[in-house]
């Protein structure tokens, strides 16, 4: 018979005084400010004009009626859709590259996995130098190639497109570093079974590793879609939302509605429409994900 080990009751106090510190700071700086955001959201307030009114659900039927709002929305999709297809796609295909490379892969990963610990705004600045129209150092390389300046960020459709590969650019490192943990669980037996009966190695990444990676592929879909949903510091220090409103996100409108007009109370309403969208996109994104494991 083992003996249950007790727990002495100074450890149990300590214990006890831990977990809830722990719970009194996660409730301060988490659920706090989302609960007095959600309280927020019912009011018309400006703190700037002394103005805290009660508006009920007035916040979310406004922002629902607005074009800007939508045209912000279609944005976030666009960019998001974009984003996710370029990281995922560049991160499968330098993982099957170094899946079976043997000799230098934890240097490789350090390079791909670098631009994700930087700094945001700094990464930033410097791919909006590069893309800089005039003294930008990508249209001075064409031009000394003979070819004309092209206007990267100042073109609204090109713009977009510029966000998202800044933006794949950076994330494709985390995405790098998931999938070859997740190729790395795969039992190397089975594609042992594949050669013998003869299947190339691209029909071992489609046949094989796609399906195994499934659980993995899940979980960055996932982390990647929150975090381009709520896009903002690229936006801000490359293009400010322009040309005009073309790469206006979500985030970004809720930015300019709390700072720039000051009105707090249609911002919050804003976050948590935000919230919901991300929230029912992620629950799709599970369940497919839970119907795909059960096929």
């Amino acid at each position: 018979m083992k003996k249950k080990q007790m727990i002495q009751p100074g450890r149990k106090g300590l214990i006890l005084w831990t977990m809830t510190i722990v719970v009194l700071v996660y409730g301060v700086f988490v659920y706090f400010p989302i609960f007095y955001g959600l309280f927020t959201s019912l009011f018309t307030w400006n703190p700037f004009r002394d103005l805290f009114t009660f508006v009920g659900l007035a916040n979310y039927v406004s922002i629902l009626q607005r074009p800007e709002f939508w045209h912000a929305c279609v944005i976030t999709v666009v960019f998001t859709a974009g984003s996710l297809l370029l990281t995922v796609s560049f991160g499968l295909l330098l993982a099957a590259f170094l899946q079976n490379t043997k000799k230098g892969v934890a240097f490789y990963r350090g390079v791909y996995f670098l631009p994700v610990i930087s700094s945001a705004v700094a990464t930033s600045m410097l791919w909006r130098f590069i893309f800089n129209y005039d003294n930008g150092l990508l249209n001075a390389l064409l031009m000394d190639l003979g070819l004309s300046k092209v206007p990267w960020l100042q073109n609204s459709h090109l713009a977009v497109v510029m966000l998202m590969v800044v933006e794949a650019w950076k994330d494709v490192g985390y995405a790098l570093v998931l999938i070859l943990a997740g190729m790395n669980n795969i039992d190397g037996g089975i594609y042992e079974s594949a050669a013998i009966d003869g299947c190339s190695k691209p029909r071992q990444f489609f046949a094989i590793t796609l399906p195994l990676l499934r659980n993995t592929m899940t979980i960055l879909l996932i982390t990647k879609l929150i975090d381009y949903m709520q896009i903002y510091t690229p936006i801000k220090f490359m293009t400010e939302g322009g040309p005009g409103t073309s790469t206006q996100t979500i985030a970004f409108y809720i930015f300019d509605q709390a700072f720039t007009y000051y009105n707090f109370g249609s911002a919050s309403a804003v976050s948590f429409v935000l919230f919901l969208i991300i929230f029912v996109l992620s629950m799709i994104q599970i369940r497919l994900g839970r119907k795909g494991e059960e096929i």
